[in-house]
């Protein structure tokens, strides 16, 4: 028999995320939380009311960068898993690129080290892709064939285990890893702002003050995954 879920705060955000990442109607959101009849449907409508209107306004402007949305524009959505064709996905690939290139992390203190951000990250990505492919492998075992990979010979062939091990472990530290630092911090932006907005329409029974805590670790989570799933495309949409 399946008990109920869990219905402290933090069970309840993980709950909304969940259903924020999936994409589900404002409407389901806020039934699946208990909240009124009234009130869910007011949210649909003005959820679907304000969607219309930024189509509209897209439909307005999407002529004049047709091209652009055809090429460099595109692939930036596709970096990230985000739809050109979604209005609110526009303001979170602005945010993203704001917070990356302009953010307030800075480079760990002392010596420019030979573990640049942008390696770092290239390490998780070709982790989780050995990870993903050698899954009964131990993490010492994967390092090990990553040092001995022809694929890999340029990036780590001169590397120790330890000292993969020990860059990985900066790698997904925003502390030691300023690229992680900023990818967080402009998640966190988005899905803050995201998070208040659902609340506020749905009335689940959730605070600012027991969501805020919470925010950072998934906009770090989120980062994560996206570094480990997409860090190529990401590299090539920052840089072109």
């Amino acid at each position: 028999m399946v008990g109920k879920p869990k219905d402290d705060p933090k069970s309840r955000l993980e709950r909304l995320v969940k259903a924020l990442r999936e994409r589900k109607p404002i409407d389901q959101i806020a039934e699946a939380f208990g909240a009124s009849e009234k009130l869910s449907k007011r949210a649909a409508w003005e959820n679907d009311a304000l969607h219309e209107a930024q189509m509209l306004k897209l439909q307005e402007i999407e002529p004049a960068f047709r091209t652009e949305i055809d090429g460099p524009v595109k692939r930036a959505f596709e970096a990230f898993g985000l739809s050109p064709g979604n209005p609110s996905d526009w303001q979170v690939l602005v945010t993203y690129f704001a917070h990356i290139h302009f953010g307030s992390a800075t480079k760990p203190p002392g010596r420019p080290s030979k573990w640049t951000g942008e390696r770092l990250c290239q390490l998780m990505f070709d982790f989780a892709v050995a990870r993903n492919a050698n899954p009964d492998f131990t993490n010492t075992k994967i390092f090990e064939r990553m040092i001995k990979d022809k694929k890999h010979r340029d990036q780590y062939g001169s590397e120790t285990t330890d000292a993969l091990k020990d860059a990985y472990r900066k790698a997904k530290n925003p502390a030691t890893n300023e690229v992680l630092a900023r990818m967080q911090e402009a998640i966190q932006v988005t899905l803050w702002s995201t998070i208040r907005e659902t609340i506020n329409k749905t009335k689940i029974d959730l605070s600012d003050d027991e969501v805020r805590p919470l925010v950072p670790k998934l906009a770090l989570d989120d980062a994560l995954k996206l570094i480990e799933s997409r860090w190529p495309s990401i590299k090539k949409a920052l840089r072109n």
